[in-house]
Formats: structure tokens, C-alpha cells, sequence
């Protein structure tokens, strides 16, 4: 019996009663082999996947063969797959998409490959027109099921469950080297900077207004802008009567909490307002004077 380890190429035909030809040439060790059907069972669209699910409603079963074994020699099992696909192409009955080589399961592509696709990956993305076209792809199709979805909540939560899971999963602070090569990652990534570009193109020839250039402006020079103090704060529970009222009536022997009832927020808001904490903008002459 073979080494479940050693990686191997491997074909799936057609059953004899449909004409017995090889539809698809790959590569692997383990269970690869047996992955394309599970593909086709969760309705993966791919055109070996669609002979795969024709096969089943002719009430056949595909036909898979372990036909070469490599000890070893990833790179020899990609030579073998290629060799065969390009002596089986001009047949017309494969579907692999591609012509063999990296990238299957069970073998590693080079740091250079993984940077080449990552590039290439980041320029297909960036752009608008790929991805409204990948958006028009997905419209109205559900990826997860709602029986899926309600399964990996089911699985997470147990999963969550387990102490020495959570344990694993919080008790592991991330240092701050790593918060600062993280950090500088996300900055220089080819990602990033395309999607900085995308802003700056977007908010180019964009009139700000006075007030919004002036915030920037402290704001890059590490001032704050001044605090909006009385009724113009937007968060303000009271007015400028009631503010007044109250330290009236707080003069006159009025408990905090009664104040709090009185004008309907709680004790913390009334207590500050009259002790002066906040509201210090209230001048001598009952105006609100700017803080």
C-alpha cells in the first residue's frame, strides 16, 4: 500500500458506460483525490465540478486512479502532472483550467511565487471594474446556507465554551514589537497605499469649508479646538435657565436628587452642573459667556 505522505498524480475519468476519458489530471498526497467531490457536492460552479454532478445523475460514480507516486519530490509530481496535460489537452475532455505545476495541495509554492500572486492579487482587486464585476457574480447568490450558517454558530459557541480554549484564544497578549511590525505592515501594503490612492482621487478638487480647513489645519499642528461650553453644545441635558434655577435652589437647601427629578437627568448631570464642573461658562450676570 502506498505512503499516504508521498505526493502523487492522480486522473478522474468518466465511468466506461459514458466513454471511460480522463476529465481531470492533478497532483497531491492524502485525500486531494477525493476533494473534487466534495466541491461538487457543496455546488461549487466550475466545469469540472458540473462533469462531476453529470456523472452522478447517469447514476455513475467517477472513476479515480493514483496512477505515479514521488518520494519526496513535490517538484517531480508538478513535472508529471504537467507533462500529462499538455499530451492529454488536445483530446478535448479535461477541464483543468490551468496547465499543471505550483499550487496544488500538498505543494509549496516559493516565497518569489507567493509575492508574484500577492501583487498581481492586489492590482486585480483594486480595481473598480473587477470588482463590480465579481459583485455582479455573487448578486443573489447564497454562499452559506442558513442551516450552515446556524451549524458554525452552533460549532463556535461550544467551541467558545471550552476554558482551555478561551484561555488559548485571550491569553496570549500580542507584544509591542509585533503591534509595530503589524502596524507598519498595514501602512506600506500594497493594498493600503492603492487604497489611499482611491481617497486622494476620490476628495480631489473637493471645496472644504473654512471651519473644516481650520480644524485640520490644528488639527496637524496638535491643537485641540476650543470646547463648545453651555446650550450650543449639542450634548447639553439643560438650558441656561434651568442651570440657573437650579443653583437657586440648591442655595436654598434643594438635595441633589430632588434637582435630578425635578428636571428629568440623572444626579451626576445636575451635581456637575451646579457645583460648576460643568456650565462654567455661566457669567456672574446669569449670561452664558463663552468658556
Amino acid at each position: 500500500m502506498a505512503n499516504k505522505s508521498l505526493d502523487y498524480v492522480y486522473t478522474l475519468a468518466y465511468p466506461e458506460s459514458m466513454g471511460g476519458y480522463v476529465f481531470y489530471v492533478g497532483k497531491g498526497r492524502r485525500d486531494r483525490i477525493t476533494v473534487h467531490e466534495r466541491e461538487a457536492r457543496n455546488n461549487v460552479k466550475s466545469h469540472k465540478c458540473g462533469v462531476i454532478r453529470k456523472i452522478w445523475r447517469n447514476g455513475e460514480q467517477i472513476v479515480k486512479e493514483k496512477i505515479a507516486f514521488f518520494d519526496d519530490s513535490p517538484e517531480a509530481a508538478a513535472l508529471y502532472e504537467v507533462a500529462l496535460i499538455f499530451f492529454m489537452r488536445p483530446y478535448g475532455h479535461l477541464t483543468n483550467e490551468a496547465d499543471g505545476g505550483e499550487g496544488a495541495v500538498g505543494v509549496s509554492p516559493s516565497a518569489e511565487t507567493r509575492q508574484k500572486k500577492s501583487v498581481a492579487s492586489t492590482q486585480y482587486w483594486s480595481s473598480e471594474e473587477n470588482r463590480r464585476a465579481q459583485r455582479e457574480r455573487l448578486r443573489g447568490r447564497n454562499v452559506i446556507s442558513s442551516q450552515q450558517r446556524q451549524e458554525i454558530r452552533r460549532r463556535l459557541k461550544e467551541q467558545w465554551e471550552d476554558e482551555g480554549y478561551r484561555k488559548q484564544r485571550t491569553g496570549q497578549p500580542v507584544s509591542e514589537t509585533t503591534r509595530q511590525k503589524i502596524g507598519k505592515a498595514l501602512k506600506t501594503s500594497p493594498r493600503a497605499i492603492a487604497s489611499r490612492k482611491r481617497i486622494a482621487e476620490s476628495q480631489r478638487g473637493q471645496k472644504r469649508s473654512e471651519a473644516a480647513r481650520k480644524r485640520m489645519s490644528e488639527a496637524r499642528k496638535g491643537k485641540r479646538p476650543p470646547s463648545i461650553s453651555g446650550e450650543k453644545n449639542h450634548a447639553a441635558k439643560l438650558t441656561l435657565a434651568q442651570v440657573q434655577e437650579a443653583r437657586e435652589l440648591r442655595v436654598h437647601g434643594w438635595s441633589f436628587a430632588a434637582l435630578a427629578k425635578r428636571y428629568g437627568v440623572a444626579y451626576a448631570t445636575i451635581r456637575e452642573a451646579v457645583v460648576g464642573r460643568t456650565w462654567k461658562g455661566l457669567a456672574e450676570d446669569g449670561t452664558d459667556s463663552p468658556a
